[in-house]
């Protein structure tokens, strides 16, 4: 009987120690499988920050890039905008020059014209004088004719050209239009002129009276039209 105590005790003792020993086990294979899952999930999250930090600094340098490429381009832009504005400025300067030397140079042809005009009323005047004083010869060149330059020929004895002449500023300043005209037709009347024509060398008698009437008809021309700016004046 005390036999059989003892084995049952034995059993139960075996049967307990084997079931402390196995829950032992799974414990330990729990903590294991756990402690595993904690490192790989360790492992993936160091992997996602490096890879994280990666696409940090891969960021940050495209956004570095694109801020030097930006800087750059404002750079270039504002070389180019610099040189276009230098551009500029060179043309108006060019064109502030040139308007000055064109300024320049038209004071100084009108001056020459108003030199070349007064020189011309001048010996005009002298001439007309010598004209009617002496007897001297004439020819086609030596006629005082109402010109700035002399003419080579009656082609050059224009309209344009003896208005130019009469009505300059340089001469005659208390006279108005129609009076220079007045005096000009008292000396440029066919019939009044004719008392010269004697005088002209033979060669030339055809030329000159030719020009004298060209001269008087445009006189007349240029009268009527003073008249008609006084008609339309009125």
């Amino acid at each position: 009987m005390h036999k059989a105590s003892d084995s049952l005790e034995t059993e139960t003792v075996y049967f307990t120690t084997g079931s402390v020993n196995g829950s032992r086990t799974t414990s330990r294979s729990r903590r294991n499988e756990w402690e595993e899952l904690i490192y790989v999930y360790e492992v993936e999250a160091e992997n996602w920050i490096k890879q994280e930090e990666k696409a940090r600094k891969i960021a940050n340098e495209r956004e570095k890039a694109r801020l030097r490429i930006q800087e750059e381009l404002r750079r270039i832009e504002a070389r180019y905008q610099q040189k276009r504005d230098a551009e500029r400025i060179a043309r108006e300067e060019a064109r502030r020059r040139d308007l000055t030397e064109l300024k320049e140079r038209e004071k100084r042809d009108r001056a020459k014209r108003e030199r070349l005009t007064a020189d011309a009323w001048t010996r005009y005047e002298s001439r007309w004088s010598s004209l009617s004083s002496s007897m001297v010869p004439l020819d086609f060149k030596s006629t005082p004719w109402p010109l700035i330059l002399s003419p080579r020929s009656t082609d050059d004895i224009t309209q344009d050209a003896i208005a130019a002449f009469l009505f300059s500023q340089t001469h005659s300043q208390d006279q108005s239009r129609r009076d220079r005209i007045r005096s000009a037709q008292l000396r440029w009347h066919p019939d009044r002129f004719r008392r010269f024509l004697g005088r002209v060398a033979e060669k030339d008698k055809v030329i000159v009276e030719e020009g004298v009437n060209i001269v008087a008809r445009i006189l007349n021309e240029l009268m009527e039209k003073e008249k008609k700016k006084g008609y339309y004046l009125t």
